[in-house]
């Protein structure tokens, strides 16, 4: 069967590596780079948001790292929708759940669940846990966890496209929630004067990824730039 694919980033990008076309039906992505490549291997490529697009959905469709809240609209178009989110659900839904998970010690991995209308809210398909060491920045610790995403992407592309219906279960209460804008409060206006020593070089750590420009500190009412790359 065929299967629609919403992609975003570097690993939206490799999905494209590891597919055969006559598997996909359409591809959606903000990216062109991505969009590209897909109508250049014979796939339908919408680029934007699928929520203003008019298409032939599939029964089923898959997301990696695609930035876009699907509308319900669009939800009732599939019969399952199944994304991969690079956090162990219940914990770090929504925005950098790696810097998170490395900030807050919580447990980090990724997973593999079903679509619902909240925000990485639908049922656990599977799960794969990554270690957390202590020499970790950030940078480390996703490339372990998008080598797991990778690993579980693989395990289940095959059964998806086979038509199988995928055992889910509900999402164990508790966890956590990160919004965009709290990632952003630490990252560009960190109040150096309210962390102590500690605090301010595992925020340092945790922020030291190749995609992060900088840490923006104020201290007596003027900001600095601190070098993500010294702990790299």
């Amino acid at each position: 069967m065929k299967v629609d694919l919403f992609l975003n980033g570097p690993l939206g990008a490799w999905v494209l590596g590891q597919v055969d076309a006559s598997e996909v039906g359409c591809v959606h992505s903000p990216s062109a780079e991505i969009c590209g490549r897909a109508r250049a291997l014979g796939i339908s490529a919408h680029e934007g948001t699928a929520n203003n697009a008019t298409y032939t959905a599939q029964a089923i469709g898959v997301s990696m790292h695609y930035p876009y809240i699907l509308k319900s609209r669009v939800l009732r178009r599939y019969e399952a929708l199944y994304n991969i989110h690079p956090a162990l659900l219940p914990w770090g839904k929504c925005y950098y759940p790696v810097f998170w998970a490395l900030l807050k010690g919580e447990p980090a991995g990724c997973t593999l669940h079903r679509i619902a209308a909240g925000i990485d809210d639908g049922d656990i398909v599977a799960q794969k846990r990554v270690p957390v060491y202590e020499w970790d920045t950030g940078g480390t610790l996703h490339q372990r966890v998008s080598e797991a995403e990778k690993g579980l992407f693989l395990e289940y592309w095959t059964r998806i496209v086979a038509g199988e219906t995928l055992e889910t279960q509900p999402q164990p209460p508790g966890g956590s929630f990160y919004y965009k804008r709290e990632f952003m409060a630490l990252k560009n206006n960190a109040d150096i004067e309210a962390l102590s020593g500690p605090e301010l070089l595992q925020l340092i750590r945790c922020l030291s990824h190749p995609s992060y420009s900088g840490l923006a500190v104020t201290a007596g009412g003027r900001r600095y730039e601190v070098s993500m790359r010294a702990l790299e």
